[in-house]
């Protein structure tokens, strides 16, 4: 039978050994939260921190004459929103009929995205999230890979400038 003090040591050695056997655990600064969403035909996230709601889609009372992407105006919560069809924003083909869901931008509280369905949620480290190519959209800065998809990050804040921009384009 070991003393007190030999058990302890042999206890502070395994600890001390194991500690190096775990993987490293994810700093809470490290990780990213993101929504995973289908917006037409693509696949997409957006980070959790850049939203200040994710709502089911509220009745759209259309606009004659606004900009292509307009569906038209909402109200939730007693505010008024201009509802835009993300699918047509990104250059996809038209996504009204499968809007279900719309997301509201942190600062943006007037405009709402709509888009087709949300696809759970992602715990991801930064390093996760990969530069797009070259060329592509100020949209879709981004890229995360999971599983077997690899999703376009949406930057909000490029996507509603498109909408204020006369070209429909983001400022680069």
């Amino acid at each position: 039978m070991k003393a007190d003090g030999e058990n302890t040591l042999e206890a502070l050695r395994q600890d001390f050994d194991q500690a190096f056997a775990r993987a490293p655990r994810q700093q809470a600064d490290d990780l990213e939260r993101l929504v995973g969403m289908r917006v037409g035909t693509g696949r997409y996230a957006v980070r959790l921190d850049d939203l200040s709601g994710l709502h089911g889609r509220p009745p759209v009372t259309p606009l004659p004459g606004g900009a292509p992407a307009l569906m038209g105006l909402a109200s939730r919560q007693g505010q008024i929103l201009a509802v835009y069809d993300l699918a047509t924003l990104l250059g996809l083909p038209d996504g009204r009929a499968l809007a279900r869901w719309i997301v509201i931008a942190r600062g943006e509280p007037s405009v709402a995205l709509a888009f087709a369905e949300v696809e759970g949620h992602h715990l991801v480290s930064q390093v996760a999230l990969v530069p797009a190519p070259d060329g592509s959209s100020p949209s879709v800065p981004e890229l995360l890979a999971v599983e077997e998809t690899v999703l376009g990050v949406l930057r909000l804040e490029a996507i509603i400038a498109s909408i204020a921009s006369p070209t429909g384009q983001p400022d680069a």
